[in-house]
């Protein structure tokens, strides 16, 4: 016949003493207690090589040996066509990065500002006016952080390639001197029409985020006349 074994227990407070070894348990709130080595004193401090929970909270401080990473996302996503519903042509130059200048819950954010960068993106030389960066900044990065991936979705209208990006600028207050970029990530993704999907893991290649850094997503379709382009994205980043 199978025996029940209960350790020491009690419903209100902890046990006055224990002897090193001995359990106790609170069973009205659930804590644990067990006597330490040399004497009779009482500890709950447990110590696990790894734990596994749904949920974790504390009244009091968390606190670790190791780093503790806290991590995060953001969703960047957007549209792009050449020529509107109204037949107004936007992307008109071939090769330049396209930023947005507004978003809208009710639509698909448009691509279809010039920032004037033209091929390849000059890490802090290339610029944008304090203008450009207000109208296409869509995150300003809270606290200093480490971008951990960038992927995403594309369709786009015919085979063309198409390169995406999300730059980064700081700030200077009072300032109205044009902003350098760096880029925080990229990628090049060929079409395969717009019923198709294709998929992509963007290269971080400057994933250090300062605290107050405006992220900036831009696009080159390399061809004014390369029909409808439309991403869905997430950044991941976390901080110590």
């Amino acid at each position: 016949m199978a025996s029940t074994i209960i350790i020491k227990n009690k419903n209100t407070g902890a046990p006055s003493s224990l002897s090193a070894g001995e359990l106790a348990i609170n069973t009205t709130e659930g804590s644990l207690y067990y006597g330490s080595t040399g004497g009779t004193s009482v500890s709950s401090s447990f110590q696990f090589g790894a734990v596994t929970a749904s949920v974790v909270s504390a009244s009091g401080t968390i606190m670790g040996s190791n780093i503790i990473k806290i991590s995060n996302t953001k969703e960047f996503q957007g549209v792009s066509t050449v020529v509107d519903a109204d037949g107004d042509q936007h992307m008109t130059t071939n090769n330049n990065w396209y930023h947005s200048n507004h978003e809208s819950d009710q639509k698909a954010d448009m691509y279809e500002d010039d920032t004037s960068i033209v091929g390849d993106i000059d890490d802090g030389s290339d610029t944008l006016t304090i203008q450009k960066c207000m109208q296409g900044s869509k995150y300003i990065v809270p606290y200093a952080c480490t971008a951990s991936m960038w992927r995403g979705v594309i369709t786009n209208s015919n085979n063309i390639s198409a390169s995406i990006a999300l730059l980064k600028v700081s700030p200077v207050d009072e300032s109205n001197t044009d902003l350098a970029v760096t880029v925080i990530a990229s990628a090049s993704v060929k079409g395969k029409g717009n019923p198709k999907m294709r998929t992509f893991n963007a290269t971080l290649q400057n994933p250090n985020l300062g605290s107050g850094d405006l992220i900036i997503p831009v696009i080159n379709r390399y061809n004014a006349s390369a029909g409808t382009f439309h991403f869905n994205t997430s950044l991941s980043f976390y901080s110590d």
